[in-house]
């Protein structure tokens, strides 16, 4: 068998070996290991602990998983206990790798190897479990934490609770965090962070902004970070002359508001179209000596092309371009909205044309706004020529490109064809969105396919999808066009569903 090991180890003593043990790797056969193992005894070195989980460290590192386990098991039956160091450095490298079960067996056995895990080893495993939303997984895995009388640290309860937020479990994310704060005054500003985050999350700014002045008040300091969190909750909240008013508060961070803070406010300000506020932020910015940037700029653009200016809309683009910005997708895309949404299809292709290639444009976004413009004026080569276009630049459909096609298969009458295209998403991992069952819903329901709607509407609630106040208008019009009576029993439990999901919007807010 051959065991990768270290070149520069010939020229290592006992003490340093260990150092460099991840340094150089070359191939030996069997009888070379042999000889380099004999010499290295004579220079009085033997493996320890430390060496071996070096060599485990190299290999994991780089993925070679077969060397890494040879290792492991080397160690184990020359009587070298691992140490939880050990373990921690394999499931932290198998989770990398993507390899969370594996890492999750390597939990599991260590505690029978006489090695309990410590902090860090969960707080390895517990990050990777959140990453990919396996919440249910990530709270058994502190239960067990807390069982084994391994105490949590500010970074488990910030990772759980930020993992919930994702998750949407909005309240119980804020109970996690009320909890450790009210029973543990040393956590720093990053879980008092996350905290506002759940409040802002929760549509309740103003209350963050005023526990904010009281922390202040006993000597919290917050960070950008921090008041960025507000602001941005402010402003979804559209509570902009709030947020403006909080630019100029004490509790501000030491450094004052950044060129982000602006921004964030900015942009709120330009999706509402409020042109006064928008004059008192660069009057702000001005005054604060901080400058435009990129994203100040796509901002800008937004409005210009939302107050139908496409003239100062191009003009700051081609500012952009003569004076060294680099437009991001971001910016592209929102100047191929402007074009698409003002039937300018024909200056959105030649701008598509010209930029792409362009850092990272197009992404699946800009394919996305000019299916739903080729859809619109019922351009269905178009949009073969564009799916076909979005797989030959490396990008797949996402939930919104769905949406779109099942859309425009609707408006064809192509039901069926609709409804395949859930099979396809499956395949991809892409979980089907509200919107894309709604549409097949209404076409549904405008042939008189009553029955059909029903089963739709069960096989979205086995899916866990919420009906939304689409859904529940194409069910009151289900029902008035005497739904009752055809499918009595159906209609029962749709009517259900109905008063339930009325409005949806208060649901999620709870």
């Amino acid at each position: 068998m051959h065991f990768r090991i270290i070149a520069r180890f010939f020229l290592c003593n006992r003490r340093d070996a260990s150092q460099q043990i991840c340094s150089f790797f070359i191939y030996f056969d069997e009888a070379i290991e042999e000889i380099f193992e004999v010499s290295l005894r004579k220079r009085g070195f033997v493996l320890n602990a430390y060496s071996y989980t070096s060599l485990i460290f190299g290999f994991s590192r780089e993925g070679l998983w077969e060397d890494a386990y040879f290792v492991l098991e080397l160690m184990q039956s020359n009587g070298c206990l691992p140490t939880a160091v050990t373990y921690t450095v394999l499931i932290k490298f198998l989770c990398k790798y993507n390899y969370i079960e594996d890492a999750l067996r390597i939990y599991g056995v260590m505690d029978s190897k006489g090695c309990s895990p410590d902090q860090i080893t969960y707080n390895v495993l517990l990050y990777a479990l959140c990453t990919q939303n396996r919440i249910f997984d990530a709270n058994k895995l502190v239960e067990d934490m807390l069982e084994k009388g391994c105490d949590p640290d500010k970074f488990t309860y910030c990772t759980l609770a930020t993992c919930m937020l994702k998750a949407g479990l909005v309240r119980k994310s804020q109970e996690l965090l009320l909890k450790v704060l009210s029973t543990d005054n040393h956590f720093d500003v990053a879980t008092w962070n996350v905290f506002f985050h759940c409040l802002c999350y929760d549509n309740r700014a103003l209350e963050a902004s005023s526990l904010l002045m009281h922390k202040v008040g006993e000597g919290f300091v917050p960070t950008n970070v921090t008041c960025n969190t507000i602001l941005k909750g402010l402003c979804m909240e559209k509570k902009l002359d709030e947020a403006l008013t909080f630019l100029d508060r004490n509790e501000w961070a030491r450094e004052g508001p950044d060129v982000v803070s602006f921004n964030t406010i900015l942009s709120a300000a330009c999706n509402e179209g409020y042109s006064s506020m928008i004059r008192r932020i660069f009057y702000r910015m001005e005054a604060e000596g901080i400058e435009a940037n990129i994203i100040t700029l796509t901002c800008l653009m937004r409005y210009f092309g939302k107050t139908d200016n496409l003239f100062s809309c191009y003009s700051i683009f081609t500012y952009m371009i003569n004076n060294g910005y680099n437009p991001t997708t971001i910016t592209y895309n929102v100047l191929l909205d402007i074009f698409c949404k003002k039937n300018m299809l024909e200056s959105a292709c030649k701008m598509f044309i010209r930029f792409k290639g362009s850092g990272s444009f197009p992404d699946t976004t800009s394919y996305n706004i000019l299916i739903h413009a080729a859809i619109g004026k019922s351009g269905y080569l178009s949009v073969m020529c564009l799916l076909a276009s979005m797989y030959r630049w490396g990008l797949s459909p996402d939930g919104i490109t769905y949406a779109l096609l099942s859309s425009g298969l609707c408006k064809l009458r192509s039901i069926r064809a609709a409804l395949r295209l859930e099979d396809v998403m499956i395949e991809q991992e892409e979980k089907p969105s509200i919107s894309f069952y709604n549409n097949i819903m209404d076409a549904m329901f405008r042939e008189g396919r009553l029955g059909d709607v029903y089963w739709l509407v069960h096989k979205m609630k086995i899916y866990g999808i919420e009906l939304n106040e689409a859904s529940s208008k194409i069910f009151d019009r289900a029902l008035s066009k005497g739904g009752r009576k055809r499918f009595p029993k159906a209609m029962m439990v749709l009517g259900s569903l109905i008063r339930k999901g009325k409005n949806p919007s208060e649901k999620d807010k709870s």
